[in-house]
């Protein structure tokens, strides 16, 4: 399935801006090897699972991922890395960790600047609905702030995926759902929000 997630974007601008490098050294293994037998059971608990990635605070990535969560608790979450890559420049070092398969999804993946939370991703949950919505009610899904994040939760239902950032306009968030046109077509609605108002929308097919 096509992913849509803010998140690969923030990924790659991090790395860019800061002159990260891939990093070769065995870092997942050292990482995995911190995960303690608790946040395994954890992570195959698909609501603990959901519960967690809420819960994680999101920094400011143009101030050293400044107010967000620490890499260490993150680390007790899902269990095993799947994959991690490391970047330095400078004085601030960039990270993009990896869980696959996290009970009730594909993965999930977490960005750090100086080992703080700066970007998160979440997909293909398991929850996730797959409500109709025609080509003309997705044409009347506004994006001049008058349409919240919770009015399209109540409208599209549960997201197949959910992806966020901080940047200068505020706290940004790109959901995924799962519809079905009126013409019976199997498509991926993404919608972006900034600070919970809508502020762009796409629909691509399903694969």
């Amino acid at each position: 399935m096509k992913k849509y997630f803010l998140l690969t974007v923030l990924a790659v601008v991090t790395m860019g801006l800061f002159g990260g490098c891939s990093n070769n050294d065995d870092t997942s293994d050292s990482s995995a090897s911190q995960s303690s037998s608790s946040s395994e059971m954890k992570a195959d608990n698909a609501d603990q699972v959901m519960q967690d990635f809420d819960s994680i605070t999101l920094g400011d990535a143009e101030n050293k991922g400044e107010g967000g969560t620490a890499k260490t608790e993150v680390e007790q979450f899902f269990g095993k890395v799947s994959e991690e890559d490391k970047g330095k420049a400078k004085e601030i070092t960039t990270d993009v960790i990896t869980w696959d398969k996290p009970a009730g999804a594909k993965s999930i993946v977490i960005s750090f600047i100086d080992d703080k939370v700066v970007g998160k991703s979440i997909d293909g949950l398991e929850t996730a609905d797959e409500k109709e919505l025609s080509k003309a009610q997705f044409g009347d899904l506004k994006t001049d702030g008058s349409y919240t994040k919770q009015m399209a939760l109540e409208q599209l239902g549960k997201p197949e995926g959910i992806g966020a950032n901080r940047d200068s306009d505020g706290m940004v968030e790109i959901y995924n759902w799962n519809n079905v046109t009126d013409e019976n077509k199997k498509v991926i609605t993404t919608i972006e929000f900034v600070d919970g108002n809508a502020k762009t929308k796409n629909q691509t097919d399903r694969e």
